[in-house]
């Protein structure tokens, strides 16, 4: 092999080495809310259902973006978890905006609804899963 063919190859295995050594460097997507980050879920409310139906997380703290795509006021409220409640006025979402919920979640199953009269009647409602 000739002496350029050789460094090109010494300089691609660097290369492809240091690329490498970057990827596995990089912070995990999901750390906890004091360290400054938490897992985060994109939820659209609209009328009169929640995308996804169904959340699948992992435990722990999670940050849930709950974004009004719906005409009407609409809500998020995990039934049986009171660290993301305050007054219920204080948690509509008015169309075309979000809100965040941040909550630590234990395994098991937990069922959303909009609480906003008739909406969880008329099928507003989502379940999440956490492994």
């Amino acid at each position: 092999m000739r002496p350029s063919k050789l460094f090109v190859l010494v300089i691609a295995g660097v290369v492809l080495a240091v690329a490498g050594c970057q990827r596995v460097a990089q912070p995990p997507a999901q750390r906890t809310v004091e360290e400054g980050t938490a897992q985060v879920v994109n939820v659209v409310a609209k009328e009169f259902a929640f995308e996804p139906k169904e959340i699948k997380l992992h435990a722990g703290m999670t940050k849930i973006v709950v974004r009004n795509n719906g005409a009407v006021e609409h809500d998020f409220e995990i039934v049986g978890v009171a660290e993301h409640g305050a007054e219920h006025e204080g948690k509509l979402i008015q169309p075309n905006e979000a809100r965040e919920v941040e909550v630590e979640l234990k395994p098991g199953m937990y069922q959303v609804v909009c609480t906003v009269a008739g909406h969880k009647e008329a099928g507003m409602v989502a379940a999440i899963v956490v492994i």
